[in-house]
């Protein structure tokens, strides 16, 4: 199941890339799913649901940038979860100045659908959590 999971975290980076966010939560996210945003953000919060997720994902980065693709960086097995290393560029609608940063994040999969992603802007923070929850 390793490789198909691999593939499956793959494809869903790749969609969000080719279809937006809106596709991607659509094909790749459950309606059970739990999206927790990284400590960092002033409104740390957990989406759960794929309304919850995209809404809040809108409501959140709509303002801040567009164009976004990312690209994988590391994609490593983590217990039950993975280890995900993002680059991602986007432009910001609001000065034009272009964006370029890494995040990571512990991902589930489970029948098909990413069931769990928690995100960190920090990947010292997300390797100590996935080590503990191993």
């Amino acid at each position: 199941m390793s490789d198909e999971e691999e593939a499956l975290i793959r494809s869903a980076v790749e969609r969000w890339n080719e279809g937006g966010f809106d596709a991607f939560v659509a094909d790749f996210l459950g309606d059970d799913t739990e999206w927790h945003t990284p400590a960092q953000y002033p409104e740390k919060v957990v989406w759960r649901g794929r309304d919850a997720i995209r809404d809040g994902w809108h409501t959140e980065f709509d303002a801040v940038f567009e164009n976004m693709r990312s690209e994988v960086i590391r994609l490593d097995r983590a217990s039950k979860r993975w280890f995900l290393e993002l680059r991602s560029v986007a432009r910001s609608p609001i000065s034009g100045a272009e964006l370029d940063w890494h995040s990571y994040y512990l991902v589930e999969v489970d029948e098909w659908k990413l069931r769990f992603v928690r995100e960190f802007m920090d990947e010292r923070l997300a390797r100590q959590v996935a080590a503990k929850q191993g």
